[in-house]
This record gives C-alpha cells, sequence and structure tokens, in this order.
C-alpha cells in the first residue's frame, strides 16, 4: 500500500557487442573470415498474483521493460595471386517474454489511475563485411541475419483493476526507443561509419556488403535477412470474474 504510489517494475538493459575479422594475404591462395553470433534468451516480468495493491492518492504502475542491445561485427578480406576467398557471417538471436500482469484475484486500486504495460525497445544492429582481389579468382560474400522470437504482453485476469479519479491503461509495444538516454550511439561501438542511406536511428539495422575482384574471374554476394515473429499482445481474460472501473 502507498499514498502517493505504487511502481513495480522489472527491467533489463542488457548490451552485447561481438566483432570478429579475418584477413589473410598469400602469394597462391589465401581466404579470411569472420564470423560472429550473439544470442540472448530470458524473460522479464512484473507480476501481481493473489495480491492486493492499492495507492490512496496516487497511482498504481506495473510494468516489464527492455531496452537490450545486440551489435554483430564480422568482417573477412583475402588477397592472392592466384585464388583469393573472403567471406563473414553475422547472426544476431533473440528470444523471451516481456510481461506486465495482474492475476489469481488480485485487486489492484490506483485513485490517479493505473497504468499496466509490457514495452520492448530491443535494437539489433549487424554489419557483415567481405572482399577478395587475386590475379585469377576472387570471390567475397557476406551475411547478415536478425532474428526476433519476442512475446510482448499485458494481461489482467481474473482480477479487478479500478482507479476512482483517473484512468487505466493497459498497452504492449515493440518500438525503437524514444528517449536520448536509450538511443544507441555507434560510434561508441565500435561502428565508426556506415553507408548515408542507413538511418541509425531505427530499432533493426542490417548492413551487408561484399566485393570481390580478379584478372579472370570474380564473384561477390551479399545477403540480409531480418525474421521478426513477435507476438504482441494486450488482453483482459476470464471476463466472468474480471472487473475493470474507471472514472475516466
Amino acid at each position: 500500500r502507498g499514498m502517493t504510489g505504487v511502481t513495480i517494475m522489472a527491467a533489463d538493459d542488457t548490451a552485447i557487442t561481438g566483432s570478429a575479422g579475418g584477413i589473410a594475404g598469400a602469394g597462391t591462395a589465401a581466404f579470411g573470415a569472420g564470423v560472429t553470433t550473439n544470442i540472448m534468451s530470458g524473460d522479464v516480468r512484473a507480476t501481481v498474483t493473489r495480491s492486493s495493491v492499492t495507492s490512496a492518492s496516487g497511482t498504481v504502475n506495473v510494468q516489464a521493460t527492455t531496452n537490450d542491445e545486440l551489435i554483430g561485427i564480422g568482417i573477412g578480406g583475402s588477397g592472392a595471386g592466384t585464388v583469393a576467398l573472403g567471406g563473414s557471417v553475422v547472426l544476431n538471436k533473440m528470444s523471451g517474454a516481456v510481461e506486465a500482469l495482474v492475476a489469481g484475484g488480485s485487486t489492484v486500486a490506483g485513485y490517479a489511475g493505473v497504468a499496466i504495460q509490457a514495452a520492448d525497445s530491443t535494437a539489433s544492429i549487424v554489419v557483415a563485411g567481405a572482399i577478395s582481389g587475386a590475379g585469377g579468382v576472387a570471390v567475397g560474400a557476406a551475411s547478415g541475419s536478425t532474428q526476433l522470437d519476442k512475446a510482448i504482453k499485458a494481461n489482467v485476469d481474473a482480477s479487478t483493476v479500478t482507479s476512482a479519479a483517473g484512468s487505466i491503461a493497459l498497452s504492449a509495444g515493440f518500438a525503437r526507443p524514444t528517449d536520448d538516454a536509450h538511443r544507441i550511439d555507434l560510434t561508441t561501438r565500435g561502428v565508426a561509419e556506415l553507408p548515408g542511406s542507413v538511418d541509425t536511428s531505427m530499432q533493426i539495422i542490417n548492413v551487408t556488403i561484399a566485393g570481390a575482384g580478379a584478372g579472370s574471374s570474380a564473384f561477390g554476394a551479399a545477403v540480409s535477412l531480418n525474421w521478426l515473429r513477435n507476438t504482441v499482445e494486450a488482453s483482459v481474460t476470464d471476463r466472468k470474474s474480471t472487473r475493470l472501473n474507471s472514472s475516466h
């Protein structure tokens, strides 16, 4: 019980940077490769279960938030008189749940308002590059991938949520950070410069570049893949025993 307000919060601000580079040179054949893999998995939950939470004159906030950063950088390069191969592979993979939950017959009452919020501002940045040069045959190949499998949920189940003088807000979202404190400064993360067409304020950035030059045959290929399979849900369940009541 809080007079001016109650906040129940779970937050994760993990930052991971992985970088790898391989450069090779030889008179006949050379191969250079860089491989980086970042994997993040975990749950962030703020819950009220079988409990009573009250603020007599303020608000009640139940919040689960993440502002994680995964940055992967891979560079591969080679040069040789006959055959040169340069390659890089970068993968950022994230999974888990971000949940704000009121359940189990709980009672939540905030005089000035109640907010139940699940927010995911995870950012993934992938930079993969490969270049090769040879007198005969040169191959440069780069692959950059981001895979997100997150469940972002705000839920009231079989419980009572009321506000005598304010509003009740139930929200879930996956969006880039809007405050300067959580925006990524790439120059401090080892990424000095990106092509001018890249919007560095975006939540998912995937830049893949490959090049090759040779006297006989040259092959260059770059592949960027982004898989976003998130579930975003704000819900009220068990309608027979759930009650939301607000004066606004």
